[in-house]
């Protein structure tokens, strides 16, 4: 035990390391279990249960009687490392980033296909409207555990917002023909977002920082972070750094572990 480290962090052994931790552009399941701790989402996966349960909302969605339009209530102490709150604008242009053909999302996109809009709840400022095309038994689950992006942080210039659903949804329409589009998709989709730190920003409690390739990742507590305050079991973040190593030989991982 005296052997033991003493320092209030956990290290994972992982056998592979993630493609890219881009929020939207990316496959691995190691990038998933990492983004457990960099983002939130409209739901999550209830990991002792399998079970979907609210995330960054009040309560699950309320469905119409149609079963296509799913109304979401956004919570209130939800807050990004600026310190603005999670708003209805940043869960529409999560949506219209996976939706973009000019996203590198190709995993994602047949489920994003489904989508027909997003948009805000009329006299409300926490609620976000979301229409499916089509009555589907993922409709819901779709929300558990996807990456919510902040719009000030990614789309600074607002170049999405030039952009309708109705354009997106257009199989003719031709995204690079639009310059300012063209531009943003490129800067977006480009290996800086998967992998350089200073991009990288989610609502988790969990900061990127330090990726030694094919070595390891050290992720490190925010300050003062909204999950601080949180009764929600699966929000409670106590160590300081995770390291997650890689190392995929046997002899050398009974030493490590």
């Amino acid at each position: 035990m005296d052997s033991w480290s003493k320092e209030n962090e956990v290290v994972i052994h992982e056998l592979n390391e993630p493609d890219n931790l881009h929020p939207c552009n990316g496959t691995s399941q190691v990038r998933s279990e990492i983004f457990l701790y960099l983002h939130g989402s409209l739901l999550r996966t209830d990991l002792r249960t399998g079970s979907v349960q609210p995330g960054i909302c009040k309560s699950m969605p309320q469905i119409s009687e149609s079963q296509l339009d799913l109304i979401f209530d956004l919570r209130e102490d939800i807050n990004w490392d600026d310190n603005s709150l999670i708003s209805p604008d940043d869960v529409i242009f999560t949506i219209k980033v996976a939706k973009n053909p000019g996203t590198n999302n190709a995993a994602f996109k047949p489920y994003f296909d489904l989508v027909e809009k997003a948009e805000r709840v009329p006299n409300s400022a926490t609620k976000v409207l979301i229409r499916m095309k089509k009555v589907y038994v993922q409709n819901v689950a779709l929300w558990a555990d996807y990456p919510i992006i902040q719009k000030s942080f990614y789309d600074p210039k607002n170049v999405l917002d030039q952009f309708s659903f109705e354009q997106f949804n257009d199989t003719n329409f031709r995204a690079d023909q639009f310059k300012d589009l063209n531009e943003w998709s490129t800067n977006f989709n480009s290996p800086p977002y998967g992998f350089d730190a200073k991009l990288i920003s989610g609502l988790g409690p969990y900061r990127l920082k330090e990726w030694q390739q094919g070595q390891l990742l050290v992720f490190e507590k925010k300050d003062h972070h909204w999950t601080d305050k949180s009764k929600v079991y699966a929000e409670k973040s106590y160590p300081k750094k995770l390291i997650f190593k890689v190392n995929k030989d046997v002899v050398s991982t009974q030493l490590a572990f």
